[in-house]
């Protein structure tokens, strides 16, 4: 939703939320350096969300701008190191910390004054409800696989195999929808990642 389309003190209690929620993502001391410069990385993160949900969506719904900058809440604070190894480690971590980010973005939105119908749908997105019928959060689905594929694949590659690594990426991309597929192929990928993803891509003409 445009600016010019809320009422001024619904347009202040959103700018004060998008503040708040920058600040928390601006204190994350783990650093990610892009073409040489350095940014903190859950900063960077949540502005790239935004990019490509702008890109996805070229009239985002008010509480998915505000899911973009919340989506992953002070997760810097708790590293997947803190929980066991395995599947089942990383699947408590995940379900921990997505009811964590919906939580404490809910606190901060109560206290800038955004109306209470906005803030359930912030939390709907948080906690990726209705993933096949929410075309909100299946394009914040979109836009964090988006990312991970954009700023997070290559790191994999020295410690994955190459059949790992098309497994990993096979697994995002069933969690995208098309136009979250087409976008895809704008990104500058590694010869690794990009043969990953041209062997998707002709599995997915064989079987239709």
């Amino acid at each position: 939703m445009h600016e010019s389309n809320l009422h001024k003190s619904d347009s202040d209690a959103i700018a004060e939320a998008l503040r708040r929620f920058d600040e928390i993502n601006a204190a994350d001391t783990n650093r990610i350096i892009i073409d040489g410069t350095e940014h903190p990385t859950a900063l960077f993160h949540a502005n790239r969300l935004s990019y490509w949900i702008g890109r996805l969506n070229l009239t985002p719904s008010t509480a998915l701008t505000l899911a973009a900058r919340c989506q992953h809440l002070k997760r810097y604070e708790h590293p997947r190191s803190a929980y066991p190894e395995g599947r089942e480690g990383y699947l408590k971590w995940r379900k921990d910390l997505s009811k964590l980010h919906a939580a404490l973005s809910a606190e901060i939105l109560t206290e800038c004054g955004v109306d209470p119908q906005i803030i359930d749908e912030v939390k709907r997105i948080n906690l990726k409800d209705g993933m096949r019928f929410h075309p909100d959060v299946q394009t914040m689905e979109d836009a964090l696989c988006l990312l991970t594929l954009e700023y997070q694949m290559d790191g994999l590659i020295a410690s994955s195999s190459e059949e790992q690594l098309l497994g990993i990426i096979e697994k995002v991309w069933k969690k995208m929808s098309e136009s979250g597929r087409t976008l895809a192929g704008e990104i500058k990928h590694s010869a690794e990642v990009r043969q990953a993803l041209t062997l998707l891509l002709d599995k997915d003409t064989q079987s239709n």
